[in-house]
């Protein structure tokens, strides 16, 4: 009986210890964590038991618990832990015009990334119908590129590593020569990245001037090529603002008339928009407006005096013959008799006041008679 009573004792203190720990014991759960764009329930522990990681440095044996959201690096690699992990490129200082974007894709999930990656960076946006498109990497012209014939474009530049910062540049020519401005953009791309690229580049129109220089009031012609069927504004500040439209093969041109414009030189640029982007701004031209001149007002010189008409030798009862040339029957003909010459000079017809000086009776006085009173000369 006794030891019946001992048994029945011990079961009941059993019994009594498995309710006790039931009732107190606490359920363990990983701790949840957000951000803006998403919310993880219940992260799993894990256990790395005897798995290792090593670097020529130190060597991880085991983790209990989550990894910490962040970068871990070594000599020889890169821990991007955490649950979710985004690398990102940035582009600066270059702002976004016309919607261009930089877009880039990488490794998530708390991903190791061995070292730094090649990857390729992708351009891509308007332009126009066959544009050769120029891609540059650090000042180094890489790769060109042909449009197509809706001005769209895209091409990528091979050889980047991650963890570097470049400057790209694009630049586009139309089928005239003429070409824009270089357009940079400088994007610092972290390691991680398995490909970046920028969208949406809206580049710029080209454009030249029909005149460099026109008179104030003259018109001239502004002309390039854009995106097709964009509308191109031509800037003349502060005064003037010529507005186009591209066709489909991306030429467009516009009137101006400096009417308006005072003499001086101005700078001239274009901008095409669509669609509410706007691109970048053309390369300038410049244009000078010069003043209206005015014929400078010459005097007219005073008439020399007119030698006195002398009678003619034939009217004079027994006057002597005289040369022809002798004017004014001194009988000589020398400097008197081009002085009175001179004095009727161009004079015609019943205009000619004094008969005499018109030697040949053309009724003109002009080089002939002078020529004929050389020929004549006595001195």
């Amino acid at each position: 009986m006794t030891i019946r009573k001992v048994f029945m004792s011990r079961i009941f203190y059993v019994l009594l210890l498995i309710f006790s720990l039931g009732f107190f014991v606490v359920g363990i759960q990983a701790t949840e964590f957000t951000s803006p764009n998403f919310k993880v329930l219940d992260p799993v522990v894990n256990d790395a038991g005897s798995a290792m990681m090593s670097s020529t440095s130190y060597r991880l044996y085991g983790v209990v618990g989550e990894l910490s959201t962040g970068r871990s690096t070594t000599s020889s690699f890169t821990v991007n832990a955490g649950s979710l992990t985004f690398p990102a490129a940035v582009a600066a200082p270059t702002p976004a015009v016309g919607g261009t974007t930089v877009s880039t894709t990488g490794s998530a999930g708390g991903s190791v990334t061995s070292g730094p990656t090649t990857l390729n960076t992708v351009f891509s946006g308007r332009a126009y119908p066959a544009a050769a498109i120029s891609f540059f990497k650090n000042g180094t012209l890489v790769k060109q590129v042909s449009a197509a014939a809706d001005g769209a474009f895209s091409g990528s530049i091979e050889a980047v590593t991650s963890g570097n910062t470049y400057t790209f540049g694009l630049l586009a020519k139309d089928s005239a020569g003429r070409s824009t401005p270089l357009i940079t953009y400088t994007l610092n791309i972290p390691l991680g990245v398995q490909q970046a690229g920028i969208e949406n580049i809206f580049l710029p129109s080209t454009i030249e001037l029909s005149e460099t220089s026109v008179i104030q009031g003259a018109k001239f012609t502004a002309r390039g090529t854009a995106f097709p069927g964009s509308t191109v504004k031509v800037e003349i500040p502060p005064v003037i603002e010529s507005v186009s439209r591209a066709a489909s093969t991306g030429s467009w041109s516009t009137t101006i008339d400096t009417a308006r414009l005072n003499p001086g030189t101005y700078t001239l640029r274009a901008k095409a928009q669509i669609n509410g982007d706007q691109s970048e701004t053309s390369a300038p031209q410049i244009l000078t407006i010069t003043a209206v001149s005015t014929p400078p007002v010459v005097p007219t010189p005073p008439s020399p005096p007119i030698s006195p008409i002398l009678p003619t030798p034939s009217s004079i009862p027994g006057a002597p013959t005289y040369r022809r040339s002798d004017i004014n029957f001194d009988n000589a003909v020398n400097l008197a008799d081009i002085s009175i010459l001179l004095a009727f000079w161009k004079q015609t017809g019943d205009g000619i006041a004094n008969p005499r000086v018109d030697i040949n009776q053309d009724n003109i006085v002009d080089l002939v008679d002078f020529s004929i009173l050389l020929f004549n000369w006595t001195g």
